[in-house]
């Protein structure tokens, strides 16, 4: 125990300096636990920051929920807040102050067990996490709640894509049971969307998905056209070597030498050798395998990240393109994530030009597509600029924004994510007024969300019903394509938001829905049919028991037309 509290006294002290200027330390830079500046700074799934060491003797300890929020851990991974800890860096040096250090195990522990303490012994006062009010500098006792720990997350996102035959059935079957998205419908649409051709038509690279592990059986055929580069690029020094280690790839067969080359034209003072860097790199990963494979390597990826945000258009458009190409490989997903991407991709979303804007939404999409980066493209705030990017941005960006938005919204914090951003209202209107991919691919995305009972309410209350009795009315008589897409995901939103809702009947009746369901169980196609003859049961008052059966049935037919054949997802 004297050992224990002599290395705690150790770490404070190393604090002693950088105490006395505490309260000029930005709020931001403070861990919530220790009161103390972050020196390795890690995101939950709750969005906010802490330091490692001290989450992680958090979550030991077995708490389940944000010590700041109070929101259930919707996943244990932690991510490394690069920005944070480069922002936190760069302050101390612009101050003069020493860099943090971060505690060891023993002080880490310490801090969440007088946390612990104090919120035993002050149970009777009023909780704070029921307003939100967290201020971080405040005295651990100001921090007391007399809530009750939430229950902890019983299901891990990151098995989606293992699940088999029967337990995708038995997830369409769970569809009310409240618990979280992998438990859904929506896990259906996911299960179709995997077996699609998913196309990156504007993009640095023609995508064949039969050897890129986006786990498509097919090919956009789309061949590469050349993009233009600017002349001037800017010129990069990295500060963030140590992030190096943090990230280093396991089981990399890295080409030492190619590697080296490329992270010095890319760190080059001459912004002539950057462009040339980026384009050479660019052109090898688009055309090459085994080269994605190799250069995706966590040096070469600190010196790429900053120029995805140049003021040149040039060299942010291929750097860019060029991290899309090294996104293809499914090993490289979680390893771009983690060496800090997303935070730049968004920097592009936000002020990049449009060419750049473009292919980081595929880069996003492209992420997405593992389980893996869901919760932390979430977490990190990548949803926002996506949906924006729905209705300002060209019609290649807006349908791979789209698809990002898709896959991201298989996870439960997404949805409410998508919710609180007013995407409901947005989707609603691309799906009456958008050309036919960015109309099927809205409607996609709120399938996904009318799983849920909180997102069938979030449609209720933006008139959802009728909006899309209207994208039905509009495409009635159109046999393309397109058309019929629109109309299969159209209907299967309203068969989701039909699910225990008492009010559905009547407003779909108030919208004229009867007419265009009869018409289209006659003229529909083959899937479409199937959808409209259980939401034709449960309009015409089937009783409850039969309706409910012939909706798992199916749900059980969706299920296994997943696992073996073509969907409504074919884009």
């Amino acid at each position: 125990m004297s050992s224990r509290k002599s290395r705690f006294s150790s770490w404070k002290k190393t604090f002693k300096l950088s105490s006395t200027v505490n309260k000029q330390w930005p709020v931001e830079y403070i861990c919530p636990i220790s009161k103390s500046p972050m020196a390795d700074p890690v995101i939950v799934s709750s969005g906010e920051s802490y330091e490692r060491r001290c989450i992680e003797a958090w979550m030991t300890l077995g708490h389940t929920y944000c010590y700041k929020t109070r929101m259930e851990f919707g996943s244990s991974t932690l991510i490394p807040n690069v920005a944070l800890r480069t922002a936190i860096s760069n302050w101390c040096e612009a101050v003069g102050i020493q860099k943090p250090s971060p505690p060891d195990q023993d002080a880490a522990k310490s801090f969440v067990q007088r946390i612990t303490a104090k919120e035993n012994g002050s149970s009777r006062e009023s909780s704070l996490c029921d307003s939100g009010d967290f201020k971080q500098m405040e005295d651990l006792s100001a921090a007391s709640s007399g809530a009750n720990s939430p229950r902890s997350y019983s299901k891990s996102l990151e098995n989606v894509s293992q699940q088999n035959s029967q337990s995708c059935i038995e997830k369409i079957d769970a569809v009310d049971s409240g618990r979280s998205s992998i438990e859904s419908v929506a896990d259906s649409f996911h299960h179709l969307s995997l077996k699609a051709p998913v196309r990156f038509s504007h993009s640095a690279v023609a995508m064949d998905m039969r050897h890129t592990s986006l786990d498509s059986s097919s090919s956009s055929g789309d061949l590469y056209v050349p993009l233009p580069f600017a002349n001037k690029p800017c010129s990069y020094s990295s500060q963030n070597q140590e992030i190096v280690e943090e990230i280093e790839a396991s089981g990399s067969n890295s080409d030492p030498e190619q590697v080296k080359d490329f992270v010095l034209r890319l760190q080059h003072s001459q912004t002539l050798e950057q462009e040339q860097a980026v384009t050479d790199l660019r052109k090898l990963t688009r055309m090459s395998v085994e080269s994605r494979i190799t250069l995706c390597n966590p040096k070469l990826l600190l010196a790429l990240l900053p120029l995805l945000t140049s003021r040149y258009s040039g060299i942010q458009s291929s750097a860019v393109a060029a991290l899309v190409n090294l996104s293809l490989e499914n090993d490289n997903k979680v390893n771009i994530v983690r060496s800090g991407a997303i935070p730049y991709l968004i920097d592009v979303l936000k002020m990049g030009n449009p060419e750049a804007q473009e292919h980081a939404a595929g880069a996003i999409f492209s992420l997405a597509l593992n389980d893996e980066n869901k919760t932390a493209i979430g977490v990190l705030g990548a949803i926002p600029p996506l949906i924006h990017m729905l209705r300002s941005a060209a019609d290649g960006a807006r349908q791979d924004a789209a698809m990002a938005l898709y896959h991201l919204s298989f996870v439960q914090g997404n949805r409410a994510k998508l919710m609180k951003a007013g995407a409901v209202s947005i989707l609603l209107s691309l799906a009456q007024e958008e050309t036919s991919d960015v109309a099927s691919r809205a409607l996609l995305i709120l399938c996904n969300i009318a799983a849920t009972s909180e997102g069938r309410k979030a449609l209720l209350d933006a008139n959802a019903i009728a909006s899309l009795v209207g994208v039905l009315a509009k495409h009635q008589k159109d046999r393309s394509k397109g058309s019929q897409l629109i109309q299969e995901n159209s209907v299967a939103a309203l068969l989701l938001m039909s699910r225990n809702n008492v009010r559905f009947k009547s407003l779909a009746f108030q919208a004229g829905v009867m007419e265009l369901l009869v018409w289209l169980a006659e003229h529909g196609n083959v899937r479409t049919k199937e959808k409209v003859s259980v939401l034709l049961s449960i309009m015409r008052g089937v009783s409850e028991d039969e309706d409910e059966d012939s909706l798992t049935r199916y749900r059980k037919r969706l299920a296994w037309s997943a696992l073996s054949g073509p969907n409504s997802a074919d884009f």
